[in-house]
């Protein structure tokens, strides 16, 4: 069977063959179509099939059983992985999340009309040939985001596609059609029953797209402030009031700033800005959306160091307050830093940056173990021990970082110690303790 969609891994490419020589029908869906409809890179691919679940499992028998209720086994395969689902209809949603009851069906196109939105009823087969029984394409190429059918029916069966219709819209520049949107506002209490961790999920990826240009419909419906129904009433309306000020805040300029600042990120470095800015815009502190999210820890960790780095006037500092910060925090954080400040105080972002990768191209210490000394050379140098060991060395990264010792050099650190601890002991013991001044250097 030749395949005209060349963009598809040969080893996908098996996995659907091996099934239609079966004479189960078998597509590609979901995100792999519309990104290959708009030209855009294509990572992941996800296939719905006629072969039913207990099929799937004995022809590929290293198969994850991910979602069986709802025909759903996930591939591992040698260099990726894809999600295969088994056409579908389905019952009435009596708790606003979950289909009462799911009937598989040989019959695709039942299984596109079952879908939230046009853009998501579209299926692509090898041969190239598009199916979109809802004109979904047109839509896509129209960047408009529309319920399948009535949209207020879609919205109260699942309350989650309200941040899903966001995280679309954000992530493929759409907007959200009238009815569509009309729909979703009629439910504002839509989210109360849903996992945290879903709704955190749809946040993060909404975070990755161009969220400021729908940060203030987002804000407007209040979906949030009702979300996460077992938290205490003034905890859960602590944190989602945090959100709810920063995409308030989130006037039209941002949507230019984010571009700007944010577009050449990597998907979970926006991620970790986009949490990082709306807790800062937002009035709260490092924990508060994060925990509320349930988020993993490493999220919490990112976003405490830059949003803590971020409050720092990068705008005044000197040389060495830039050498520090890249001590302590690394590129990577720095690098955050410096878009959230920017976009937060509507900083002059170029020149900030500049200065930002200045420092990287002239930073003279990364970590302590790049000193050409130890302890025990410290130790013969001084005849010191125990903490005032330490302490020199602290002295020695800070007259590094300040460009007032050159670090590499084991000679001058030599001559810069013995020197400084002969002429002038008793002030340098008291004044060298390194501090740090962004954050705790735990890690990076």
């Amino acid at each position: 069977m030749k395949t005209c969609v060349d963009f598809v891994p040969p080893e996908i490419v098996e996995v659907i063959r091996a099934l239609e020589d079966r004479h189960h029908e078998t597509v590609l869906v979901g995100g792999c179509v519309r990104n290959h409809l708009l030209g855009l890179p294509v990572v992941d691919f996800d296939l719905a099939t006629a072969a039913t679940p207990d099929v799937l499992l004995k022809m590929f028998p290293r198969a994850i059983p991910t979602g069986l209720r709802h025909g759903t086994v996930t591939l591992p395969l040698a260099t990726t992985s894809c999600e295969v689902t088994t056409f579908r209809e389905e019952g009435g949603y009596s708790d606003g999340r979950h289909p009462d009851s799911v009937h598989f069906t040989k019959s695709l196109e039942a299984d596109l009309m079952r879908r939230d939105f046009t853009v998501n009823a579209m299926a692509l087969r090898l041969s190239g040939d598009l199916v979109d029984p809802l004109q979904g394409r047109t839509d896509l190429q129209q960047r408009t985001l529309r319920a399948v059918g009535r949209p207020v029916d879609r919205m109260a069966e699942d309350g989650l596609r309200i941040l899903r219709a966001f995280r679309l819209a954000a992530q493929y520049e759409l907007d959200i059609h009238e009815d569509t949107l009309a729909a979703m506002l009629s439910v504002p209490k839509a989210l109360t029953n849903i996992a945290m961790e879903r709704i955190g999920r749809e946040l993060l990826l909404f975070g990755e797209g161009n969220w400021p240009r729908l940060a203030a419909q987002l804000a407007e419906g209040r979906w949030l402030v009702y979300a996460d129904s077992d938290r205490e009433t003034s905890e859960r309306h602590h944190a989602a009031e945090i959100l709810q000020r920063a995409l308030q805040k989130c006037t039209d300029s941002y949507q230019a700033m984010w571009k700007e600042r944010a577009g050449s990120l990597a998907a979970v470095h926006r991620q970790w800005t986009s949490l990082t800015l709306w807790t800062s815009i937002g009035g709260g502190s490092s924990g508060e959306v994060v925990e509320w999210l349930k988020l993993r820890k490493t999220y919490a960790k990112t976003v405490a160091r830059t949003l803590q780095l971020s409050l720092c006037p990068m705008e005044t500092w000197s040389w060495s307050d830039w050498h520090t910060a890249l001590y302590e925090q690394g590129w990577l954080i720095t690098r955050l830093a410096v878009t959230v400040r920017s976009m937060a105080q509507n900083l002059n972002y170029h020149e900030l940056s500049s200065r930002a990768v200045v420092a990287l191209r002239t930073q003279p210490l990364w970590r302590r173990t790049d000193l050409p000394l130890r302890g025990q050379d410290v130790q013969a140098w001084t005849q010191r021990t125990g903490p005032e060991i330490g302490d020199i060395l602290d002295w020695v990264i800070t007259e590094v970082l300040s460009g007032r010792l050159e670090g590499r050099s084991r000679s001058s650190v030599r001559e810069a110690v013995t020197h400084s601890f002969r002429t002038s002991r008793e002030s340098m013991l008291r004044d060298i303790k390194f501090h740090p001044r962004y954050t705790h250097r735990d890690g990076r």
